[in-house]
């Protein structure tokens, strides 16, 4: 089957005869047939055994805990020309199965604290990121006097600040930073 579809592939990209067989997938814009049935058999196995409880999904909330339409959350960039006393910088990554978040915590630039979290190895990276974000609120909340200071939270994450800033997304951690800030 791999060499019917190489060279299907290689006709399709119009590429040399000597290259290999992922390579001619990669150049014609096909995934690679082992991926694709791993990944269909990893999600028969999810929707249909036991198993299940272990795979958490990101689904939407329903929409009675929406929050009301009028309440929108104002994220602004950092400015260089402000000072902020607090200072939060998160990181949410993956790499194989393993999924972890950090933060680190200066208040008035000394450190404060800081946090690793090891998540589940079916969390992506833009969950990792969330719940990153998500702990270092937490942890800003537990603060004596943080309502009176100014506190700016880094993060590397477009897709997260996106899904925040768009009051049409409903996921659980999205709508849980919302609720914290």
């Amino acid at each position: 089957m791999q060499r019917a579809l190489r060279m299907i592939n290689i006709k399709i990209a119009k590429a040399y005869r000597n290259i290999s067989f992922e390579a001619s997938c990669m150049m014609a814009g096909f995934p690679l047939t082992g991926i694709v049935i791993e990944e269909k058999a990893r999600l028969y196995k999810i929707k249909h055994s036991a198993e299940r409880s272990e795979y958490e999904c990101h689904t939407p909330l329903p929409v009675k805990e929406w929050p009301h339409p009028t309440w929108r959350l104002i994220i602004m960039e950092t400015s260089d020309s402000t000072a902020y006393s607090i200072e939060i910088y998160t990181d949410g990554s993956k790499i194989g199965d393993k999924v972890g978040a950090g933060t680190t915590l200066y208040v008035d630039q000394v450190l404060k604290g800081h946090c690793k979290y090891t998540l589940q190895h079916g969390c992506s990276n833009n969950q990792a990121e969330q719940v990153a974000i998500l702990k270092s609120l937490e942890e800003l909340t537990s603060l004596s006097d943080h309502n009176k200071r100014k506190a700016a939270i880094y993060t590397d994450s477009k897709v997260t600040l996106t899904s925040l800033r768009n009051n049409f997304i409903h996921t659980p951690l999205i709508v849980e930073i919302r609720n914290k800030v």
